[in-house]
């Protein structure tokens, strides 16, 4: 989804936990997609922790579109 919102020429904000994959995600955004590195920016805040959360959101207002995908992984 993200490639794909680049693509069609929004600034594109990603969180996840995992900071080398988010790089990675980032990198290959702009490969595929030929943005520049600040139309792609990564978050990666402890979601338990309300601070870094919200300090995550005011880094990247506006938000005109926000999806959330949470995944649960049970062993």
């Amino acid at each position: 989804m993200a490639h794909q919102v680049a693509l069609d020429g929004a600034q594109v904000y990603i969180l996840a936990r995992n900071p080398t994959k988010l790089q990675e995600a980032k990198d290959s955004i702009k490969l595929s997609t030929g943005r520049e590195s600040r139309d792609v920016t990564i978050f990666s805040p402890d979601i338990r922790d309300f601070d870094a959360i919200d300090k995550a959101i005011k880094d990247a207002v506006p938000i005109d579109v926000l999806i959330w995908n949470q995944g649960i992984f049970v062993p």
